[in-house]
């Protein structure tokens, strides 16, 4: 399996998987730690799943937040 980020405009077919942080940053082209920061202030921000001991967002909620924020 290929370990390269998605682009920022990922696939219908791959935005029903879940991204750890690294990649859930690359794909709201902010910082990690901005991302930190989202999901402990904002209410609206998507909930993290925690897999084992990572955290890991649904990708389609994340741009579905993104979508929201651009509104």
């Amino acid at each position: 399996m290929d370990s390269t980020p998605l682009s920022h405009q990922p696939s219908d077919a791959s935005t029903k998987r879940y991204v750890g942080r690294k990649e859930a940053a690359y794909v709201l082209d902010i910082s990690m730690r901005t991302l930190d920061r989202l999901s402990a202030n904002d209410p609206t921000f998507p909930k993290a799943s925690r897999i084992g001991r990572h955290r890991k967002w649904l990708l389609q909620e994340l741009l579905d937040w993104m979508k929201r924020q651009s509104s």
